[in-house]
C-alpha cells in the first residue's frame, strides 16, 4: 500500500500536466505533499487532525510516510463569462489508516459581477485563516497547521451554499463570506485506526477578512448543528439513561449546537512573518468544549528560505453540568477520556527547490498535561495518560504544486 501511495504520489502531478489541453476554458493544476515522520511516543499515535486520521508515527508505525502526505488534482472549467466549476481531489489517509480518494471540492460558481459571487457544492473549512488551503502544503507556513486549533472543526470540507462579496473602503479591503452547510455521513476516527462512527453537521457560517498595510485581519463563525453516532458511545449514553434518562438525552450529540468562533492576524514583510490565531468551541453534550491558540514568528534570510517557530497550546472541558445526578460520575469519566489538552513547541525551516517544489524539516515538541491523551490515536494499554511525558516529532517532506 505504501508503494502504491509514493506511486500515485509522484505520477498524478505528470499525468495531470501531460492532459491539459490547448484550451483556455480548462485549467488543470495538482498539488501534494510527499514526506516521513518519526514520533518519539512509542505508545499512542502523532495525527494531523484527530477526527480525520486513523494512524501516524508513534504506536503503529515506527516511521509514517502518510502524515502529512497528500497528493491532489483541481480541475476547472469555465462554462462562460460568469459561470465556473471547480472539482478537486485529493489521495489522503483516511480514517481507517489507509489511503484513499476524497472529493474536497465540487462547486459551480457565478461571478455575479468583479466583486460579488454565488457559490455551490462542496466547499472547504472557512473557519481558519488558512481552512481553504489546509491540505495544500505548499501554500501554509508549517508542516501542518496547529492541530491545537484546527481540533476545533472536525469536517475540512462540507457542502452547502455560500455568498462571497469585496469591496474596497479607502486603503482597507473588506471580504465577506456567507454560506449555509450540510454534510451527511462522513466518517469520523476518534481514539482509535478505525471510523468509529459518522458525524453529520448543518448550519450557517461566516467570515470576514480584512487587508490592509500588510495586514491580514481574520474573523469567522460557524453556527453548526451537528450529530455523532458511535458504537463507542452509545454504551454510555445507554448507561446512563439507566441511571437518568434526562441527562442521557442532554449528552446523546444528536444535532446539538456547536459553535466555533475564530480569531487570527497575520502580517509579512520581506524579511518577518507573525501569525498569531485562537479559537473556541462551545459544546453542550459529552463533547467537551475547547479554546485554543498559537503564535508563529517566522524569518527570511533568504527569499527563498523561511525560518520559523510556533507555539500553541489547547484545553478542552466539561461545560454540561450533571448536577446532582447519580450519573455524574459516568459523565465525568468521558470527559477524562476526551481530555485532549496539551502545548507545543515547533521549529523549522522551509527552502524553495524551485518555482514548484518546497522541502521542509520541521520539529516539534509535543506536552500532553496530567490526564490527557494529547490529541493522540492509538494509544496502548501502557499509555501513562496520567502522566504523560514529553515527545518529540520530526518530518520531512517536499511540498509540490503544478
Amino acid at each position: 500500500m505504501r508503494a502504491w501511495f509514493w506511486l500515485i504520489g509522484l505520477g498524478w502531478p505528470l499525468l495531470a500536466q501531460a492532459a491539459i489541453v490547448e484550451d483556455e476554458r480548462w485549467a488543470l493544476s495538482s498539488f501534494g505533499t510527499l514526506g516521513v515522520s518519526h514520533f518519539s511516543e512509542q505508545d499512542a499515535d502523532f495525527v494531523r487532525y484527530r477526527s480525520r486520521q486513523g494512524q501516524g508515527p508513534g504506536n503503529s508505525r515506527d516511521y509514517a510516510f502518510w502524515l502529512d502526505s497528500v497528493v491532489g488534482v483541481q480541475l476547472d472549467y469555465r462554462l462562460g463569462e460568469q459561470l465556473h466549476l471547480a472539482v478537486q481531489g485529493v489521495y489522503q489517509q483516511q480514517p481507517d489508516g489507509e489511503p484513499g480518494a476524497d472529493l474536497t471540492l465540487g462547486l459551480l460558481r457565478w461571478e455575479v459581477n468583479p466583486a460579488l459571487e454565488l457559490r455551490l457544492g462542496r466547499m472547504q473549512a472557512i473557519e481558519f485563516i488558512d481552512g481553504e488551503t489546509w491540505l495544500v502544503n505548499y501554500a501554509n507556513i508549517w508542516a501542518r497547521p496547529p492541530a491545537e486549533v484546527y481540533f476545533a472543526t472536525q469536517i475540512p470540507y462540507r457542502d452547502g451554499i455560500a455568498l462571497r462579496t469585496q469591496q474596497q473602503v479607502g486603503d482597507w479591503w473588506l471580504f465577506w463570506h456567507l454560506g449555509w452547510v450540510r454534510t451527511r455521513d462522513a466518517d469520523f476516527a476518534y481514539g482509535q485506526s478505525s471510523p468509529s462512527g459518522t458525524t453529520d453537521l448543518e448550519g450557517p457560517e461566516g467570515r470576514l477578512q480584512v487587508v490592509v498595510d500588510g495586514w491580514l485581519w481574520h474573523m469567522a463563525v460557524t453556527y453548526h448543528k451537528r450529530s455523532l453516532y458511535s458504537p463507542t458511545l452509545e454504551p454510555l449514553i445507554q448507561a446512563i439513561a439507566l441511571i437518568d434518562p434526562v441527562l442521557a438525552a442532554s449528552v446523546n450529540p444528536d444535532r446539538e449546537l456547536m459553535p466555533v468562533y475564530d480569531i487570527g492576524t497575520r502580517w509579512q514583510s520581506e524579511r518577518w512573518l507573525m501569525q498569531v490565531e485562537g479559537s473556541y468551541r462551545d459544546s453542550e453534550t459529552v463533547t467537551p468544549s475547547s479554546y485554543a491558540a498559537y503564535l508563529t514568528l517566522g524569518y527570511y534570510p533568504m527569499p527563498q528560505t523561511l525560518l520559523y517557530g510556533t507555539a500553541a497550546t489547547i484545553n478542552t472541558f466539561q461545560t454540561l453540568d450533571a448536577g446532582n445526578s447519580p450519573a455524574a460520575p459516568l459523565l465525568e469519566q468521558a470527559y477524562r477520556a476526551l481530555d485532549g489538552d496539551r502545548w507545543s513547541m515547533s521549529i523549522g525551516v522551509r527552502h524553495a527547490l524551485g518555482d514548484n517544489l518546497m522541502g521542509r524539516l520541521q520539529l516539534d515538541y509535543v506536552v500532553p498535561d496530567q490526564g490527557s491523551n494529547g490529541l493522540y490515536q492509538n494509544q496502548s494499554a501502557d499509555y501513562p495518560q496520567a502522566d504523560p511525558p514529553p515527545a518529540l516529532l520530526w518530518s520531512v517532506n517536499v511540498d509540490f504544486l503544478f
